[in-house]
């Protein structure tokens, strides 16, 4: 009897261990280097300045103006890769710059200073029954950094954030301050929304907002030579859409993207009332955030942790003919804190690409491949329709697009990276024929002449860097290797 009390115990003592290893929260580095999110573009920086006032903003700028000392602009350290700070340069921290400027629940429109988080819009309007328009999959962004991305949503009916967007201020290298939308200042305007903070600093941004509609929430599987017939027949189109996108089995290469799971968000009609008025609008923090990082940890280390992942996200999370309802709000600040992950040997990091609708299975194929001759350590996929937009300078969706989101795990050491890069400008220059672009928001591992390729507006953008930004005040690695 003693020693099977003590083989439990010693099981029971060693899962612990297992789940406080698997459950530690990111571990925060002490390094004199200013990093990114992935920790793989890094500097040292001359120093950092935190901002609270427009006055400040401009004060900087005058100061430093036509000297050799450049600015990178940045906000905490979901800023992007290499886009936010460069070596010896001023960082201007925005993150506090945040407050409301003014909001009209009737018009459905907000003002807000661009640091401002999608989770702090929501938190005011919800008590309106009002949404965000456009925004990421995660409300922990702020609109500075999405307007500066030109991000996307799960919203069908809009491209990018440029659809929700008014008119903004910011300021410029020669410290003045602009008024800018469509009709004023329309070359800033095309060019500031997705312009990776190189040539200004953006005060406040007017958005437009919609209802927070309630909806039910359905999956459905479909193999993925018919989802562009259901897309064009079922999403586009259909007004009763809110949100739409869709995952992929990514647990073995024999199986990888063939088992489809859309997932649909389908307004309430004003007939449903009586759901209409039951369902829960107060706003969901994140639950269970130390068992799914558990699981995610896990799958980071094994194959059965991603099949088992896999299956509970088909059979309960996302399961096929399971009914639910949901507010527009709760619907787009999905979980995202159990993914936080800090390793001094391997980082998780992002690739995104836009493929036209006619070559998304081909594409899929040449993914697929080139992942498995490289034995890449992927740990979900998702993906969702991007409408056609042709006016913004450095534009991804010159067609009517399928984005597509690889969430991978890479190791950080020098020989990993160069593979990292190796695969990924392979699959640039196997792809590019199929009219498809990447983010630009991510790792620089496209060589200079890819990027120039992908991105034939880059050009005209250096153009008006050096219009409106000749000194070449505003600065960061990204800019710096493509420039």
């Amino acid at each position: 009897m003693k020693k099977v009390l003590i083989i439990i115990s010693s099981i029971l003592f060693s899962g612990m261990l297992v789940f406080i290893y698997y459950t530690l929260p990111a571990n925060n580095s002490h390094s004199p280097y200013t990093t990114d999110f992935a920790r793989i573009e890094q500097s040292i920086i001359h120093k950092k300045e935190t901002i609270q006032k427009k006055n400040q903003i401009v004060d900087i700028i005058n100061k430093y103006k036509g000297s050799a000392q450049k600015i990178s602009i940045a906000w905490k350290k979901y800023s992007g890769w290499g886009h936010t700070f460069s070596d010896g340069v001023i960082v201007i921290d925005m993150s506090d710059f945040n407050n409301i400027i003014e909001y009209d629940a009737e018009k459905k429109k907000i003002t807000v200073e661009a640091w401002m988080t999608w989770w702090e819009i929501q938190n005011l309007i919800n008590i309106d029954r009002l949404s965000i328009q456009v925004m990421q999959s995660s409300n922990i962004f702020s609109v500075w950094w999405s307007l500066s991305s030109n991000i996307h949503g799960r919203d069908p009916k809009f491209s990018t954030i440029v659809d929700s967007v008014e008119s903004f201020r910011l300021i410029t290298a020669d410290w003045k301050m602009h008024n800018v939308s469509r009709e004023e200042n329309k070359e800033l305007f095309w060019s500031v929304i997705w312009g990776f903070w190189l040539l200004w600093v953006i005060t406040d941004v007017t958005l437009h907002l919609t209802e927070d509609f309630v909806y039910e929430k359905e999956t459905i599987k479909l193999d993925s030579n018919q989802y562009s017939q259901y897309l064009k027949k079922n999403i586009i189109w259909n007004n009763n859409i809110g949100l739409h996108f869709w995952r992929f089995d990514f647990t073995h290469w024999e199986n990888f993207f063939s088992d489809f799971h859309f997932v649909n968000y389908k307004k309430i009609t004003s007939e449903d009332n009586t759901i209409i008025e039951n369902i829960n609008k107060e706003l969901m923090g994140e639950r269970n955030i130390l068992r799914n990082r558990f699981f995610f940890n896990l799958s980071r280390d094994f194959n059965w942790a991603k099949d088992l992942r896999w299956f509970l996200q088909k059979s309960i999370v996302d399961s096929v003919g399971k009914q639910s309802f949901i507010s527009r709000n709760n619907a787009m600040r999905p979980p995202i804190e159990f993914i936080s992950y800090k390793s001094e040997a391997n980082t998780d990091i992002l690739h995104e690409y836009f493929i036209p609708l006619k070559n998304f299975n081909t594409f899929i194929d040449i993914v697929r491949k080139k992942y498995a001759d490289n034995n890449v350590n992927l740990l979900s996929v998702t993906t969702r329709y991007v409408p056609k937009w042709n006016d913004i300078v450095l534009n991804y969706n010159t067609s009517e697009m399928i984005w597509i989101v690889l969430y991978m795990n890479v190791w950080l050491s020098d020989p990993e990276q160069k593979q990292v890069q190796k695969y990924t400008r392979e699959l640039i220059e196997q792809s590019h024929k199929l009219w498809w672009t990447y983010y630009l928001v991510y790792q620089n591992y496209a060589s200079k002449e890819q990027m120039r390729s992908v991105y034939p507006g880059w050009g005209e953008f250096l153009e008006i860097k050096q219009k409106y930004d000749p000194n070449g005040l505003f600065t960061n690695k990204f800019y710096e290797s493509y420039k």
